[in-house]
């Protein structure tokens, strides 16, 4: 949202009338008659003739540039006016659904959606078509894995959340911005992050979220997910899944190696899946599944579309099978989460709750 009058000051109009040269001297003083009388060696003083008028000139100009500056402040107001009233009728959020018990998110460190189109991947092209999927959604310029998780699982842009490193700093300390899951813990639900990376320690917040780092891969993940849903099942869990990620950048992005391995993180996630559903979770958790950042060859971090596009799929409790969305950015994930749960969203640009992807409620 993102004039005034140039003034020569008083003092200096007086050196320029009383000096030997007129050159300078504005038109409407040339029009008045006056002398100017020597004051000691170097001093010179205005008749008082040209005093009154000097004085009655700096009189109207002044009553000019109040008349004006109240004219500027006037118009400024009637053009924000538009603005707040907009913000005034704005619409609320709608309420979130009520059979929203439990929260699955899950991350697919590197996987681009042409290639998960691409591929068999029976469970995420189930996923898509059973419930609301935006193919083109869009990650953080710095599209490298901290960065995009940090937008991913705090709302915010790169500059709100300040984590522009990629690497695991010394003693791993938290980051400043709370995630959903420290939102959601503080709050009095019970949370679960499984993560694929070490330097995801970055997000432990809170002691009461429970944290583990899966050292073996895909699998690994998979495995601890259900083992606590086995046990008592969190209502918000994270799961990173890290092998999309590691094979792009051992054989490139679209290889027919990393494709192949997509489908392998296409069965881990449907294990967890068939879990819900043999707990009879399955009907009332959101899943959410997205990505930190597409690559290319074996690299990613540029703002090329093939490193920026990313899925985001939503499925389960509350969500209008067969939706297409669009305009989703990664950020949007925890502003519907936190939406989803009941909880403050993000004050911030960078994100918003997908409300378009659920079926709304009569009130």
């Amino acid at each position: 949202m993102n004039h005034r009058n140039d003034k020569t000051p008083l003092g200096a109009h007086k050196q320029i009338l009383c000096r030997g040269g007129f050159k300078t001297r504005p038109a409407a003083y040339r029009l008045a008659s006056f002398k100017c009388r020597s004051v000691g060696a170097r001093h010179v003083v205005p008749s008082p003739f040209f005093l009154a008028f000097f004085d009655a000139s700096i009189a109207a100009s002044w009553r000019f540039n109040i008349f004006f500056s109240r004219f500027i402040f006037l118009l400024v107001l009637l053009l924000a006016l538009p603005s707040a009233a907009q913000d005034a009728t704005s619409e609320p959020l709608p309420a979130p659904p009520s059979d929203i018990e439990h929260i699955l998110v899950i991350s697919l460190d590197g996987a681009r959606p042409d290639a998960i189109q691409q591929a068999n991947a029976p469970v995420l092209q189930h996923l898509a078509a059973e419930g609301a999927v935006d193919w083109n959604a869009q990650t953080v310029e710095l599209s490298v894995t901290l960065p995009a998780h940090s937008s991913m699982l705090t709302g915010l842009s790169v500059e709100e959340h300040g984590v522009t490193y990629n690497d695991m700093p010394p003693d791993c300390p938290p980051i400043e911005a709370s995630t959903f899951l420290t939102l959601a813990s503080d709050a009095g639900f019970s949370t679960a992050m499984v993560v694929g990376k070490e330097k995801f320690c970055i997000y432990v917040q809170r002691e009461a979220v429970d944290y583990t780092f899966a050292r073996e891969g895909d699998r690994s993940v998979a495995d601890r997910v259900i083992e606590l849903l086995q046990t008592d099942p969190p209502e918000v869990i994270f799961a990173h899944f890290p092998n999309p990620d590691y094979f792009g950048h051992s054989t490139g992005w679209m290889s027919e190696t990393y494709i192949n391995e997509l489908n392998s993180t296409d069965f881990q996630v449907g294990r967890i899946l068939d879990e819900l559903a043999n707990l009879n979770l399955l009907e009332t958790t959101l899943v959410i599944i997205t990505a930190d950042h597409g690559g290319h060859d074996t690299g990613h971090g540029t703002t090329l579309p093939e490193d920026m596009t990313i899925p985001w799929i939503a499925y389960g409790a509350g969500i209008t099978p067969g939706t297409e969305l669009s305009g989703i950015t990664i950020a949007d994930t925890t502003a519907t989460v936190l939406w989803a749960l009941g909880l403050p969203v993000p004050e911030s640009d960078a994100s918003r709750p997908i409300t378009e992807a659920f079926t709304q409620e009569p009130t």
